[in-house]
């Protein structure tokens, strides 16, 4: 059977878990928090986002309604 590739190592997902709460603590806007993430790990903006919805810490940005 082949292995399953793996995206993120455990190590790298709890310093993103990590680095998101202490940065939202911190009133840090989503899209730099997101955007400096994705460099750090060379990863999509995208595939973060994904996998911190996936770990339950990621809090969407409220759209405002014209």
């Amino acid at each position: 059977m082949a292995q399953a590739k793996v995206n993120y190592t455990v190590e790298q997902t709890d310093s993103m878990k990590t680095a998101y709460v202490a940065a939202q603590a911190a009133g840090t806007p989503n899209a730099e928090i997101i955007a400096t993430l994705a460099a750090e790990l060379g990863k999509a903006t995208r595939s973060v986002i994904s996998k911190l919805s996936r770990e339950g810490v990621y809090i969407a940005e409220v759209k405002v309604k014209k």
